[in-house]
C-alpha cells in the first residue's frame, strides 16, 4: 500500500506521515515492476535505467515464462533505492526499455513500477518534534511529558495571592 492509498484510506489526505525514532527502523521504498522481452537476466545489486531516467537497484528477479537467451523473458523485476517516480508515483512508463549498467539495453517495462513503502508511519498531526526527531505521541509521553513537565516554572507568588 502506498503512502498516499495509507492517506485516502485514513482519512488523512493531503497530510505528511513521517516514521518515529523509537517505534523501529528507517522507512524505505521499493518499486516492483513487470517486464517482457528480456534479454539478459539483470543480477542482484545491478542499476536498471529508464528513458525517463527513473532507476533502481535490482533486488530480486523473478522469472515467470520465457527464457533470457531467446529474449522471450516475462517476470517482475524488485528494487530498491528508486528513483525517478513522476507526480502520480508511477516509476517509468509501460513499453518503454530498460537499460542496466553491466550490458546495456536487457528488458522493456510491462506496466508502470509499483510503489511498495514499508515502515511504520504516522500522520504528522500525530507526531511531535521533539530535539530534532520526529516521536510519535505515545513514546513522546512515556519517554518525555514528566521531563517537559517538570520543565514548567511554578509562580509561588502567584498561588498563594489565590489563598
Amino acid at each position: 500500500m502506498s503512502l498516499e492509498d495509507i492517506r485516502t484510506t485514513y482519512g488523512h489526505t493531503g497530510e505528511a506521515f513521517r516514521s518515529c525514532v523509537y517505534c523501529g527502523g528507517n522507512p524505505y521504498t521499493e518499486v516492483e515492476i513487470k517486464f517482457t522481452y528480456g534479454i539478459i537476466e539483470p543480477v542482484i545489486g545491478e542499476i536498471l535505467t529508464s528513458i525517463t531516467t527513473a532507476t533502481g537497484v535490482v533486488a530480486s528477479v523473478d522469472l515467470f515464462s520465457g527464457q533470457w537467451c531467446d529474449g522471450t523473458a516475462t517476470g517482475y523485476i524488485t528494487m530498491t533505492s528508486p528513483t525517478g517516480f513522476d507526480e502520480d508515483g508511477h516509476w517509468g512508463v509501460e513499453g518503454e526499455t530498460l537499460s542496466g549498467n553491466r550490458f546495456g539495453t536487457i528488458l522493456d517495462l510491462d506496466s508502470d513500477g509499483t510503489e511498495k513503502t514499508y515502515g511504520i508511519f504516522y500522520p504528522e498531526s500525530d507526531m511531535i518534534f521533539h530535539d530534532g526527531r520526529w516521536i510519535c505521541t505515545w513514546h513522546f509521553r512515556w519517554r518525555y511529558q514528566r521531563e517537559e513537565e517538570e520543565k514548567v516554572q511554578i509562580d509561588i507568588e502567584e498561588i498563594q495571592d489565590k489563598y
